[in-house]
C-alpha cells in the first residue's frame, strides 16, 4: 500500500528535533503544548474538537485551536496550517524498529487567528477522501496544526506544531471463506470463495476490496473485489514459500470496519531422510535409525509419528512393527525382533510434513541350530560315563548344512533349581559333529548354546533330560 508523504509533518518534526536537542529529550505524544522559537519569542499552540469520537452517523467535528505567546497573550491574525490524516498501522511482521504508524493526509487549509488568538474549522469532515486503500486502517484521525512565526518555510527552528488524535468508531462487517483443499504444495491451485457482508442499512458491498495473503511476511499477495451480493473468489497458484493463508476485507467506507478470516490451509514441509541404517544383533533384535529434517520433527501437538516397517527376507510384503517420534534434531530410532529382512521408515502426510518413505535397509545373520542333541546311555548309573553329542548346522538358503570348527557350549540344570550353569565348551568337527563324555552323578537337564558372533545368530538347543540311577 502506498504511503503518502506528509511534507509539513516531516518539516515540523525536524523543527521539533532541532528545537529540543539542547533540552536532551523530545516531547511525548499527547504531552503539553509545544513551545519553540528564538529566545524571547516562545509560543503555545492548542487544538481541540467538540466531539471525542466520530461514527457512521456522525462524521464531522468542530475543530478549533488557540495560538498564544508563552505569557498567554494571543497571537492575532496568525496563519495556521491545518492538516487531517487517516492513521494506518505499519505492516511489520519482522518487529523492525520502525514507526508503527503511517498516514494518509489532506490539507484543511490555512486559517487565521482572531483577536483572541482563536481559530475555528466548524463541521470538519472526518473521513477518508480519495481512492487509496483502507487496508490496515487504525480507525483514528490525527489533526495537525503548524504556525511559522517568520513565514519563511526555509527556517525550521521557529516552527510551532501541535497534533491531536481522535478515534473513529466503525460498524463491523464480516467476511467468510471456504477453500477447495486444506493441504497444498507448490504449483497447486488453491480456489478460495467467500462472502463479505455489511450490517443492514449501511450501503452496498459491491466493489469492496478483498485481499488474499499466502505468505506470512506479506501484507497481501492478491486482491479482488466483492460483487453486489458480496461474493468474491481467488484462484491462487501456490508458491514455495507460501505458509500462512488468510483473506481480509477493507471496505471503502472509513466507517465500516474490515474483517479477517484465516484459511484452513496447510503447506506441509517436504520430508527428507538421512543416515538411514539398520542392524540386527545375535538374538534377532533389529534396530533401525534415521534422521529427518528438523523442521519435520515437530513439537507438542505437532510432533510427528513415524512407522517402522518390516519385510521378511525374500518377501515383498511390508507391515508396521513399531512407531516412533523424532528426538531433538530429528533423530529416529526403533527396534523389532524380526531377524533377517528389510526395515524402512514411513510417514503419512500431515499438515506439518509430506508423506515420505525412507530407503529400505536389509539386515542378515546366518541362522544356526543343533541337530540331534541327546545323551547316552539313558538312564545312566551314578558314576558311569555319559556321552552328550549332536551336530551344529547353519542355514544356507533353505538347506541346513554342517558348521565346523565352531565352539559349542554345554549347559546343565539339576532338577532342584531353575538356574543353568555352563559346564563345558567343545569344538565342532569339520562335519559339524561334537561330543562330550564325562562321569555323571546327578539327574537333570542338559542343553547346548551356540553364541552368536558377527554374522551369526545365537541358537539354543532343546534340553535333554538325563535320568541318573
Amino acid at each position: 500500500m502506498p504511503i503518502r508523504p506528509r511534507t509539513a509533518r516531516l518539516a515540523a518534526a525536524v523543527s521539533i528535533v532541532l528545537a529540543t536537542t539542547a533540552a536532551g529529550a523530545l516531547p511525548a505524544a499527547g504531552a503539553a503544548p509545544r513551545t519553540a522559537g528564538p529566545p524571547g519569542q516562545p509560543y503555545e499552540l492548542n487544538l481541540t474538537t467538540d466531539r471525542a469520537t466520530t461514527d457512521y452517523d456522525h462524521r464531522t467535528v468542530d475543530l478549533s485551536g488557540i495560538l498564544t505567546h508563552a505569557d498567554g497573550t494571543p497571537v492575532v491574525d496568525g496563519s495556521v496550517d491545518v492538516t487531517e490524516a487517516i492513521v494506518f498501522t505499519t505492516w511489520n511482521p519482522w518487529g523492525d524498529p520502525i514507526d508503527p504508524w503511517y498516514y494518509d493526509a489532506r490539507s484543511l487549509g490555512t486559517v487565521h487567528t482572531d483577536q483572541n488568538g482563536r481559530f475555528d474549522l466548524p463541521d470538519t469532515l472526518v473521513d477518508h477522501v480519495g481512492d487509496s486503500s483502507l487496508a490496515q486502517s487504525y480507525h483514528e484521525v490525527e489533526f495537525d496544526a503548524q504556525y511559522d512565526p517568520d513565514g519563511n518555510p526555509d527556517t525550521y527552528t521557529d516552527l510551532i506544531y501541535e497534533s491531536i488524535r481522535r478515534p473513529a468508531t466503525p460498524v463491523p462487517s464480516t467476511i467468510t471463506a471456504t477453500v477447495d483443499k486444506t493441504r497444498v504444495r507448490p504449483g497447486d491451485t488453491l480456489n478460495v470463495t467467500g462472502t463479505v457482508a455489511f450490517p443492514a442499512g449501511h450501503g452496498s458491498v459491491d466493489g469492496t476490496p478483498v485481499f488474499l495473503r499466502a505468505f506470512s511476511e506479506s501484507e497481501s499477495d492478491a486482491q479482488t473485489t466483492a460483487d453486489a451480493a458480496g461474493h468474491f473468489s481467488f484462484h491462487w497458484k501456490v508458491r514455495g514459500d507460501d505458509d500462512d493463508f488468510a483473506v481480509y476485507s477493507a471496505p471503502k467506507d472509513f466507517y465500516i470496519g474490515g474483517d479477517f478470516a484465516a484459511l484452513p490451509v496447510a503447506t506441509p514441509i517436504t520430508l527428507s531422510y538421512s543416515a538411514v541404517s539398520a542392524t540386527v544383533d545375535a538374538n534377532g533384535l533389529a534396530t533401525a535409525k534415521a534422521t529427518v529434517n528438523p523442521s519435520c520433527a515437530g513439537s507438542g501437538a505437532a510432533k510427528q509419528t513415524f512407522s517402522l516397517q518390516f519385510a521378511a527376507e525374500g518377501s515383498t510384503s511390508w507391515r508396521t512393527v513399531a512407531t516412533a517420534a523424532p528426538a531433538a534434531g530429528g533423530a529416529l530410532k526403533g527396534s523389532y525382533k524380526g531377524g533377517n529382512g528389510s526395515y524402512r521408515w514411513v510417514h503419512a502426510e500431515t499438515d506439518v510434513c509430506t508423506a515420505a518413505t525412507s530407503a529400505a535397509k536389509a539386515v542378515h545373520r546366518t541362522k544356526t541350530h543343533i541337530a540331534g542333541f541327546h545323551g547316552t546311555p539313558q538312564p545312566v548309573r551314578r558314576g558311569q560315563r555319559l556321552r552328550l553329542n549332536g551336530t551344529l548346522q547353519y542355514l544356507d538358503g533353505s538347506t541346513w548344512k554342517p558348521r565346523g570348527k565352531h565352539p559349542v557350549e554345554i549347559w546343565y540344570r539339576p532338577t532342584s533349581t531353575s538356574t543353568w550353569t555352563r559346564k563345558y565348551v567343545v569344538q565342532s568337527s569339520d562335519r559339524g559333529a561334537f561330543q562330550k563324555t564325562f562321569n555323571d552323578s546327578t539327574r537333570g537337564w542338559w542343553r547346548t548354546i551356540v553364541v552368536g558372533t558377527t554374522g551369526l545368530y545365537t541358537s539354543i538347543s532343546d534340553p535333554d533330560w538325563i535320568e541318573v540311577l
